[in-house]
């Protein structure tokens, strides 16, 4: 995630915080399969089904942006985002990242498609790197904005 959002920012020149709010959401749906205990965490503390669907909510609330194109990358220029994150690989992540699973990431954050949904089998294999636990715990369903944000921060040193 935050490797994807600096190389889209340094090239395109897009808002920092803005490009990370749009890009998580379709990185979290890519790794959720593979890292189900702090998925599961953020779930509950969103008051989600899934991490994905408790972050989809939190964005509705807060007015969160949707897509890169809204932030001002052109349909010309996803192709060449998916070749400048692509050449950054391997990066370590919860997932083994191939540059399809770029390509399916930038797509679906520019707005061009639902974010990807993969095999179970194939999401449950973690990259060799990544298989110390994520330590992430919540007291209630809903926890506040400073302990969501300690939580994406330790979720984002262990994604892309």
């Amino acid at each position: 995630h935050h490797k994807i959002c600096h190389a889209l920012g340094g090239a395109f020149d897009l808002p920092h915080a803005e490009t990370h709010a749009v890009v998580l959401p379709h990185v979290l749906a890519f790794n959720e399969p593979a890292v189900l205990d702090a998925a599961a965490a953020m779930a509950n503390a969103l008051g989600g089904e899934s991490a994905s669907a408790g972050l989809a909510a939190l964005y509705a609330e807060i007015g969160a942006p949707k897509t890169l194109a809204e932030l001002g990358l052109t349909r010309e220029q996803l192709a060449e985002a998916i070749d400048i994150v692509a050449a950054k690989l391997p990066i370590e992540n919860p997932r083994p990242v191939a540059r399809d699973a770029v390509a399916e990431i930038l797509t679906a954050a520019y707005g061009e498609s639902r974010p990807p949904r993969v095999a179970q089998a194939d999401a449950r294999t973690p990259s060799p790197s990544m298989t110390r636990p994520i330590e992430v715990s919540t007291a209630g369903s809903r926890v506040p904005t400073a302990r969501l944000i300690d939580m994406m921060r330790v979720v984002e040193t262990r994604a892309i």
